[in-house]
């Protein structure tokens, strides 16, 4: 698995037309890696050190080198790291592509490691992605661009665990909001344990009803652990603190050789923070509002864009015939958030915490399981009933957009045309996180040309 994130921020706020190769690609479409991991994990790779037990390296030591508890021979976490870097360069084979090359080493050095098989690799593979992970998050969140204008961290708890630790659990749930340099987050910014899934966002302003004070006892040690309550031994630090300028440094290098607008767009706040927006899951201001974390406002669309009709465009409405495709499924409403999550999950052919890779014509999208929660909260939605609706959306959309919204971000929206027993348009919106947010409706809706706002960057007809 790995992370991408996609610069959405072109020089042109206001384009007034899109230019399309002979596939019809945008030739302005750009996607780039999640540089700050790879140099977190490559900062390792250059370092490693060989230990008898885990507890050999604790804390910050591991920012700068890579180690497997057990693993005595320096060639052997050489393949090893080598192996994971391949998975989260290439996306090449995931966590189990790294079974099979674990096997291979272990074979070929020798190893009789500690532990049951798929138990020691699912450790090693996800211990090395999430901190590597956290470690260029770390990066990007620490940007002094970013912390200009959302000095404010919100942790977040990921309920799509089996098992929450009860600690983690209460943090996400009182919504814990605290300044980005307040001392909790030198010992609680996660993963805070072995298969932690919990994140940090950042944050304008406290949301309503969020607790601004950590509870109390939280810098308490527990003396079996020798770190705070909650936290795991050889946890309680910030993965990747020691080396933040360093990643940070290391993206503005690669900046460097691309076009000045690009450039500029990337070292932005704006463009270049993979921020999980506080208002990613909501719909846009249009006959269907939600609301936003003020209850006051939707997520409005920027003024000033270009619109379809002004481009020349027919109306969705008279492409009917000779566009619209069958309708696929409509699934059953889960009768909770657990079982609409499996839902989703089957219908987008997800496992629970892994991520799946589909080709669009615009660029390559990952969907990670840990996003879609957010998306079957609000029940009264049931918007895992149109789950079927969202790959060929996204695999051969009728035309892509990417608008400008309110809050300075940038999302693309795929639309696509269906005929059947209702005739039906659906849209998916890409979020500034990764994250997707979809909206189907009947083509008879007044404003459903409302979405084809912006820069056409895709047109498939």
């Amino acid at each position: 698995m790995k992370w991408t994130r996609t610069v959405l921020r072109m020089a042109n706020k206001e384009p007034t037309s899109v230019a399309l190769d002979a596939t019809g690609r945008s030739q302005d479409s750009v996607q780039l890696e999640f540089k700050e991991q790879l140099r977190a994990l490559e900062l390792r790779m250059g370092n490693l050190v060989t230990t008898a037990q885990w507890t050999d390296m604790l804390h910050n030591a591991h920012d700068r080198a890579f180690t497997v508890a057990g693993a005595m021979k320096a060639d052997l976490l050489a393949d090893l790291v080598a192996s994971i870097d391949q998975r989260l360069k290439r996306h090449d084979g995931g966590l189990e592509g790294f079974r099979k090359d674990f096997d291979r080493i272990v074979e070929k050095h020798g190893w009789a490691y500690n532990g049951e098989r798929n138990w020691r690799t699912r450790t090693i593979y996800k211990t090395n992605m999430l901190t590597s992970y956290a470690s260029g998050r770390l990066a990007q969140l620490k940007n002094p661009k970013l912390t200009a204008v959302a000095p404010w961290w919100t942790y977040r708890h990921n309920d799509n665990v089996i098992h929450p630790r009860p600690h983690h659990y209460k943090w996400g749930q009182i919504q814990l909001t605290l300044p980005h340099d307040h001392p909790f987050w030198a010992t609680h910014y996660p993963p805070n344990g072995w298969g932690c899934h919990c994140y940090v966002t950042a944050k304008r302003k406290p949301p309503a009803g969020a607790d601004t004070v950590p509870p109390a006892g939280w810098d308490d040690v527990d003396d079996k652990t020798g770190a705070p309550p909650g936290i795991d031994k050889g946890w309680g630090y910030q993965p990747g603190m020691s080396v933040v300028d360093e990643l940070q440094g290391f993206v503005d290098k690669k900046v460097e050789g691309l076009p000045p607008g690009l450039g500029s767009a990337l070292k932005d706040d704006k463009g270049v923070i993979n921020k999980r927006d506080s208002l990613g899951g909501l719909d846009d201001c249009d006959d269907s509002v939600n609301f936003a974390d003020d209850g006051q406002s939707c997520l409005a669309t920027a003024g000033g864009q270009n619109r379809w009709d002004k481009m020349g465009l027919q109306d969705l409405r008279d492409l009917k015939e000779r566009l619209a495709i069958d309708s696929p499924e409509l699934l059953k409403a889960g009768s909770d958030q657990v079982e609409a999550l499996d839902i989703l999950r089957s219908a987008l052919n997800i496992k629970a915490f892994e991520s799946r890779q589909l080709v669009t014509p615009v660029r390559d999208i990952l969907i990670h399981d840990w996003t879609l929660s957010h998306i079957v909260e609000k029940r009264q939605d049931a918007r895992e009933r149109y789950a079927l609706f969202i790959e060929p959306t996204l695999t051969s959309p009728l035309e892509v957009w990417r608008t400008e919204y309110a809050d300075g971000e940038y999302r693309e929206q795929f639309i696509k045309l269906f005929k059947g027993r209702y005739d039906l348009l659906a849209i998916v919106r890409i979020n500034t996180d990764g994250s997707l947010l979809w909206n189907v409706m009947q083509r008879k809706t007044k404003g459903m040309n409302s979405r084809r706002i912006g820069e056409l960057i895709w047109k498939g007809y």
